[in-house]
């Protein structure tokens, strides 16, 4: 566990209020496990037991509706069976946009002795109005390493070269995590040429806007490849 996360936790055991934390599967249980001082393996045992202190929110459909965030409000009214509740809510990128907005209020201000434990499967589609609402502990994405293999084509970009980065764009398949190394190495080459601040800074906030929206990658590195 992060030592972060876990001062964090501390200090919820000492009765401060905490944002809900948004963090991997495998976290959950540890996280459960070191607020209970039990010894789960998974979120399956979670739901085999039963914890009068533990809420496990879930949704076997594509989306969570409206009437979920109103089971979940309404038992955060609840007062603890142990010295605290704990509420799980797994996959929140799931919640509708109505569902999403719903929960905003409890978010922002969680009542006392209540820790609220968030995982996704897809962060890039969480709104931007639950980001702001929580704490990021979410650690299940992959980081791309960019290959030597492009980097060279970058470089040859840089150059004069520029077809073999255009076949690299408009031919080859892109994953977003490799978009966003691309754009990376476009950005560390852009400031070892000392260029001017306001791609720098342009590139910089595209670079933001996909890792918190769902910005389409390729059409922003379309639009600097033809602006460079």
């Amino acid at each position: 566990m992060q030592k972060e996360l876990l001062k964090i936790l501390n200090n919820f055991l000492e009765w401060n209020n905490v944002q809900p934390i948004l963090c991997s599967e495998d976290n959950i249980i540890v996280i459960v496990n070191h607020l209970n001082k039990i010894n789960l393996s998974s979120i399956q045992e979670l739901r085999d037991e039963v914890h009068q202190n533990i809420f496990l929110f879930e949704t076997e459909d594509k989306t969570f509706k409206i009437e979920k965030t109103r089971e979940i409000i309404e038992k955060s009214s609840i007062k603890p069976g142990e010295n605290f509740n704990i509420f799980i809510i797994r996959e929140i990128d799931k919640f509708s946009i109505w569902a999403s907005n719903s929960l905003l209020k409890l978010f922002e201000d969680v009542p006392e002795r209540l820790v609220i434990l968030l995982t996704t499967s897809a962060k890039n589609n969480l709104l931007e109005t639950i980001r702001s609402r929580i704490l990021d502990f979410w650690s299940d994405e992959v980081i791309y390493e960019l290959s030597e293999s492009n980097k060279s084509v970058i470089d040859d970009f840089f150059n004069g070269n520029k077809s073999r980065i255009i076949d690299l764009v408009f031919w080859d398949k892109i994953e977003r995590n490799e978009y966003i190394a691309i754009l990376e190495y476009i950005l560390y080459k852009l400031k070892h040429n000392n260029s001017g601040n306001m791609i720098i800074t342009k590139i910089l906030n595209w670079i933001k806007s996909i890792h918190t929206t769902n910005t389409n990658p390729k059409y922003i590195l379309d639009t600097i490849i033809l602006e460079l």
